[in-house]
């Protein structure tokens, strides 16, 4: 058989043609360059697309000015010089990745010399994007790390939790026979000198719980109480420290309940009382003064002495850990003698406020005074006027059957009220265990799940959800947790869980309820 000219050039043509066809298929960018003046002399299109041009536009141009713009000399990481040894042949296959952070995404690069079909060396360059891939491995190690800093917070609650289990037997049998004996006493000091023992107990069994909370960075268990009566406590609690301190109490008398977690609270309140009474321990006529008031849907108090202030060399170090200006490292003498400092109070308060969504912030002078002001925000029992307002101004979903999953009935209490009153009137199924969560769950029919994290029994929240997904991938399950190792693991779960989402304690009720709200709205669309 004899092939015609025209017929060989024709089977060349459409070789040729199959063979562009399979490379502007592939996922990678593939590029050819000439080594020596850097001219683009191939791309497919997938090197096209990322910049937004055809491969006619690309090919001739210098490639650097492909890749940045008004660029006038080689990259810095150009390879070209790599390609060949001193003899002129090819030194095989270099392989790199790059973060291009124009596109946004990483490349693993694979560069080597070819022979050109004009028989020149070029560089013959495949990037592949593995953006997705690195974030995985990101990700991995993101968990290993986060499943070591858990293991080493785990060690330190179960020290802490041992410790805690151990002295609240102690606090317990001081309680109980403290108990016992008001029942019996009849003489007035006897019984007032019980009544201490009873709070300073309770005060330790807060303190203590707060200790294995911490090693375990738990979330805050919170609860409305007047903060009014917590910082008279306090003050009682520090009475003897008090004796000589003229104390001003500048209280606003239409403050709303706090919603926090009062142990949590007090330990910041005594803390920061505590520093007040030594900062004042030299001075002639030490006076203390605690403020109360509401702005901007916060609740702040302010705790101001008159003692002997914090030098302005160290402002920038007072919540820093270890760090403390009493003892051995008042240079100054501006505490009483044997008057000693942890050096952990102010970095344990800041934790304190912080975990409550708060702030905290001073002002202090050399031999003037300082004033701390802490700000934690208003959780109401109840949507406001304008609130609900704000609500029907969007399209209410109404009467939905929702399981509330939450073990502080403080909190389930509000948060029944406000899904199961107008506007919404939705029926509400609250569980305050994981097993009672998923027994209600496998025998009921809901629209979404309001789920808290840390659960009492076997259980958690993500335990629950697991649950659920095995059998439902679309229900709407909303996270409701203060718990911030968990809300930064399961960011990445929320790009894939597109029927998922969180709000993070302390939660304003309109956050809440706005958020069911339009999780139902998808629902329903």
């Amino acid at each position: 058989m004899t092939y015609r000219r025209e017929d060989i050039e024709n089977q060349l043509k459409n070789s040729g043609d199959q063979f562009i066809h399979v490379l502007d298929n592939l996922n990678s960018a593939i590029s050819v360059v000439d080594m020596d003046t850097y001219e683009l002399l191939f791309v497919n299109k997938t090197f096209a697309r990322y910049f937004g041009k055809c491969t006619s536009d690309l090919m001739g141009r210098i490639c650097w000015d492909v890749f940045f713009e008004n660029k006038k000399t080689p990259c810095r990481y150009c390879t070209n010089g790599k390609m060949v040894d001193k003899n002129g042949q090819p030194t095989g296959l270099h392989v790199r990745d790059f973060e291009n952070r124009y596109l946004n995404r990483v490349f693993e690069i694979t560069d080597q010399a070819i022979q050109w079909s004009d028989g020149r060396l070029v560089k013959l360059s495949v990037a592949t994007d593995i953006t997705e891939r690195k974030l995985r491995e990101k990700e991995k190690v993101d968990a290993l790390k986060f499943s070591f800093d858990q293991g080493k917070y785990a060690l330190v609650g179960q020290v802490a939790g041992k410790m805690a289990h151990d002295f609240n037997n102690i606090l317990g049998a001081i309680m109980g026979n403290a108990e016992i004996s008001l029942l019996d006493c009849r003489e007035e000091e006897t019984i007032e000198n019980l009544q201490i023992i009873l709070e300073q107990t309770i005060r330790g069994k807060n303190l203590t719980r707060n200790l294995v909370a911490f090693a375990k960075d738990q979330e805050i268990k919170e609860e409305y109480f007047n903060i009014h009566s917590m910082i008279n406590l306090v003050i009682h609690l520090l009475d003897k420290d008090l004796d000589d301190t003229v104390v001003v109490r500048n209280f606003n008398s239409d403050l709303p309940e706090l919603l926090a977690d009062p142990g949590m609270i007090e330990h910041a309140l005594v803390n920061l009382v505590q520093n007040a009474i030594h900062a004042m321990s030299l001075v002639k006529k030490p006076e203390l003064t605690i403020k109360t008031y509401v702005r901007s849907k916060n609740l702040f108090v302010e705790i101001i002495d008159n003692g002997c202030g914090i030098p302005d060399e160290y402002h920038e170090d007072i919540y820093s850990p270890s760090f403390t200006l009493k003892g051995s490292r008042d240079f100054t003498g501006a505490y009483r003698v044997g008057i000693k400092g942890t050096g952990y109070g102010l970095s344990n308060v800041k934790k304190y406020i912080e975990k409550h969504k708060g702030s905290i912030c001073f002002e202090s002078k050399t031999n003037q005074g300082t004033k701390f002001i802490i700000s934690v925000p208003i959780i109401k029992k109840d949507l406001t006027k304008n609130e609900k307002r704000l609500v029907l101004q969007k399209k209410v979903i109404k009467g939905r059957r929702i399981l509330l999953v939450e073990d502080e009935p403080s909190i389930s209490k509000v948060q029944y009220k406000i899904l199961s009153s107008e506007p919404f009137c939705h029926k509400i199924t609250i569980a305050q265990t994981g097993e009672i969560a998923m027994d209600e769950y496998d025998n009921g029919e809901f629209d979404l799940i309001s789920l808290d994290y840390l659960l009492p029994g076997n259980f958690n929240g993500f335990d629950i959800y697991r649950h659920i997904r095995t059998k439902d991938k679309n229900l709407p399950i909303i996270f409701v947790s203060g718990n911030f190792a968990f809300l930064e693991s399961i960011k990445e779960l929320l790009k894939t869980d597109k029927n998922m989402d969180y709000v993070s304690k302390p939660c304003e009720n309109i956050v809440y309820a706005t958020t069911i709200n339009k999780w139902l709205q998808k629902q329903s669309s």
